[in-house]
């Protein structure tokens, strides 16, 4: 961990410190980095982004070091200084790297999502890069919001999407703004870094625009782990079926219990920790779409990434 680079980047750091180059705060992470300290790291590495309203420069060795942190552990117990309120029975943030087949298009999406249990309701939730960019807003209808009570009888599900980019997201401090009605408002943050993914899974069947001879096919594609993954993340693998055409709605989603599962045959629950949608499909054009998700936990919220292929298939 005590490394050369880190070292003399250290030493830098401290007389550009001096100078009035950088707040102290960043020669602060990195010393706090090569004591092994992850609470005053984590301290100092938000104190940076906040001073420099994160510059391009802080935000890249911020992100580089607080990944580094992750990856040697040092956050392991280690909480940030809010608390969700209690009536959240889920939360977190998602940066999702989408492969479209057959056009071989790749993008990148945002989304946030919560859940509230019953008897609570969801006032508002904002996303903010720090120190203004609005990513989501639940009042000011800033992204694509959906809520559903469907899933259980005891939550509400709160979910937004953000518009495609052809480019990975900007690292840095982000600003999470949560108000359950009739409670005070919590305001939190989280870093984002490490969660563009650079890889999308492979899919081996469906091939594309391949026709199944009836509604149970068997799905199969290749083990997959994004280059980005660290030790600690939780691994999850799930499938989407979609209809084919206009808003492509869900016809059946499900995650698998087996986090290496490498297929699956459609209409098994017995191999499923979550399922819905029909016994079989019927007759017609859909869209199969395989998530590779590997979620890093900052106290209460999850940070995902998550990686995705989508194959248009047919059903005769």
């Amino acid at each position: 961990m005590k490394n050369l680079l880190t070292i003399l980047f250290a030493v830098l750091l401290t007389a550009s410190a001096q100078a009035g180059a950088f707040p102290e705060s960043v020669y602060k992470a990195h010393n706090a980095y090569l004591k092994g300290d992850g609470a005053t790291l984590l301290k100092e590495i938000k104190s940076s982004l906040l001073q420099t309203q994160n510059h391009p420069i802080i935000v890249k060795n911020m992100a580089e070091l607080y990944t580094a942190a992750a990856k040697n552990s040092l956050f392991n117990n280690v909480a940030p200084d809010w608390q969700m309120p209690k009536e959240i029975t889920y939360s977190g943030f998602e940066i999702q790297r989408k492969l479209n087949l057959p056009q071989g298009r790749v993008g990148y999406s945002r989304a946030v999502f919560v859940g509230v249990e019953d008897g609570s309701s969801l006032e508002q939730l904002q996303v903010i890069r720090y120190p203004d960019e609005v990513i989501f807003d639940y009042v000011a209808k800033i992204g694509d919001w959906y809520v559903d009570h469907s899933k259980t009888d005891k939550e509400t599900d709160y979910w937004a999407g953000g518009s495609n980019s052809s480019k990975p997201f900007a690292e840095g401090l982000y600003l999470l703004n949560i108000k359950i009605k009739g409670q005070v408002a919590t305001q939190g943050w989280f870093v984002l870094a490490n969660k563009n993914s650079s890889a999308n899974p492979v899919v081996l069947s469906p091939s594309a625009n391949q026709l199944f001879a009836d509604g149970k096919p068997q799905f199969n594609w290749n083990q997959f782990q994004s280059p980005e993954y660290q030790a600690g993340e939780r691994l999850r693998v799930g499938v989407k079926i979609s209809q084919a055409g206009g808003e492509e709605e869900d016809i059946a989603g499900l995650t698998l219990a087996d986090r290496q599962a490498t297929s699956y045959k459609y209409g098994d629950k017995s191999v499923t920790e979550e399922f819905n949608g029909p016994d079989q499909l019927a007759s017609g054009n859909y869209n199969f779409r395989l998530f590779c998700r590997e979620t890093e936990r900052f106290g209460e919220f999850m940070i995902r990434r998550t990686s995705s292929t989508k194959v248009p298939f047919s059903v005769k």
